[in-house]
């Protein structure tokens, strides 16, 4: 790249938490005069996630198959899709493309392998996924959020740990609490499985809380709820009205910062992007971590937090409606609350500056 004018591209998707560390790093290039741009499936939901940033190209990208009969046609998808990033990185003057992760940033490796595009990975996880294990070898750079990471990768030159790449979580400048239309008085509690919910995590949560409150009302007088719930928004909604409780539901929570600050308490998934900003914002928090990775990645992703006393780890078929009411005691505890911050404090900060600049002298960008 001889100029500061020419392009990187951000290709990835499939979840907010996939695309969050491109846009910590998509900002500080942009900072620096380079022109950043993404591509990513072009799934319905990416709408919110996308809100008030330049709308994303489209590179077709089928999933993996699950099945023989819908293998057949994945090559056919796959070739499609290359051919596709092919012509995006000719037609948009492309000098690098930045991998996110997972099955959709897959056409977009493959064709900056066959242009010989300059190749970036970014690993937000504690275990690098299939993706990038496989296909890494062609990278430049591989920028690792965690240091646990690189004992699953080959060795390679340019692997960096540069801590987690936080998007902006300023708040709103309204009062946190304002934002949602919720009480400051009142302890509050964030629910979130991530940008597309989590169905057993909601499930699990509003049943115990149902049960826990049952036969009192009145009983949590002081608490309310802020949930992140996916496409269960509206029957989730529906059951924090009939038990009485304050509450804001939605299907995405675009101000995440505000939501932090916020949360007296977070109940969520475990998610690498999830855990790097709980710990930034020093927001204690009960990890429920998706159960069906094979590699556990979750548990591992909040493993550290756990050790320093900043969270809490429990597996989702234990979250029962005992479980529930003790996360209800740990809400309006204000001594351990404290002590979980604590040991939050002087956690991760934000390393898109440092990857950034470093990925500028790698690429040869001139500063502007």
């Amino acid at each position: 790249m001889a100029s500061a004018a020419q392009r990187v591209l951000f290709s990835g998707g499939g979840t907010a938490g996939h695309l969050a560390p491109g846009f910590a790093l998509s900002s500080a290039l942009e900072a620096r005069g380079v022109d950043c741009l993404f591509a990513t499936p072009g799934e319905q939901v990416e709408r919110s996630w996308f809100a008030g940033r330049v709308e994303p190209r489209r590179i077709h990208a089928r999933r993996l198959p699950r099945s023989l009969g819908s293998g057949v046609s994945f090559p056919f998808h796959l070739l499609r899709g290359v051919w596709a990033a092919r012509g995006l990185l000719r037609r948009e003057g492309i000098g690098a493309v930045v991998a996110l992760g997972g099955w959709p940033c897959v056409p977009a490796v493959l064709a900056a392998r066959w242009t010989k595009t300059p190749l970036v990975f970014l690993v937000p996880d504690a275990v690098p996924g299939l993706v990038v294990r496989k296909l890494g070898r062609s990278a430049g750079r591989i920028y690792l959020a965690s240091e646990a990471a690189r004992p699953s990768l080959e060795p390679h030159d340019g692997l960096r740990v540069t801590g987690p790449l936080l998007r902006d979580l300023d708040p709103s400048d309204a009062g946190a609490h304002q934002t949602f239309g919720l009480d400051p008085a009142r302890a509050t509690l964030l629910v979130t499985g991530g940008s597309l919910g989590a169905r057993g995590l909601n499930e699990r949560f509003l049943a115990g809380l149902e049960e826990a409150t049952a036969g009192a009302p009145g009983s949590r007088g002081s608490l309310q709820i802020l949930h992140s719930a996916g496409p269960d928004a509206t029957a989730a909604r529906a059951r924090y009205q009939a038990l009485g409780i304050p509450h804001h539901v939605g299907t995405y929570i675009e101000d995440m910062g505000s939501a932090y600050r916020a949360a007296d308490l977070v109940l969520a998934r475990a998610g690498a992007n999830t855990c790097a900003e709980l710990e930034a914002t020093a927001t204690p928090a009960v990890f429920v971590p998706y159960p069906h990775h094979a590699d556990r990645q979750q548990f591992l992703n909040a493993e550290r937090l756990v050790e320093r006393g900043g969270a809490r780890l429990i597996e989702e078929e234990a979250l029962t409606p005992g479980a529930v009411g003790e996360l209800l005691d740990l809400l309006v505890d204000s001594a351990a609350l404290a002590a979980m911050r604590a040991g939050l404090s002087g956690g991760a900060r934000d390393a898109a500056t440092s990857a950034a600049d470093d990925l500028i002298r790698f690429l040869g960008v001139a500063p502007s």
